[in-house]
């Protein structure tokens, strides 16, 4: 872990947070804008999602 500190972490924050790097213009603050545009996907671009729904409670004591 300490490797991804030195090689990775390091050196892509002191870019990203130095005084002429792209968030060198960022304010903080929230505004309103123009929402993105958006066109629905073509019936069957994507496959079915199967996907089981989360399991978001503990189970009862009997049921496990």
């Amino acid at each position: 872990m300490s490797a991804w500190w030195i090689n990775h972490c390091d050196p892509h924050m002191s870019v990203l947070l130095s005084p002429d790097g792209p968030f060198a213009d960022s304010t903080d603050e929230n505004r309103i804008a123009e929402a993105l545009p958006y066109e629905a996907p073509v019936e069957g671009a994507f496959p079915p999602d199967r996907q089981p729904p989360l399991y978001t409670q503990r189970p009862d004591k009997e049921d496990a």
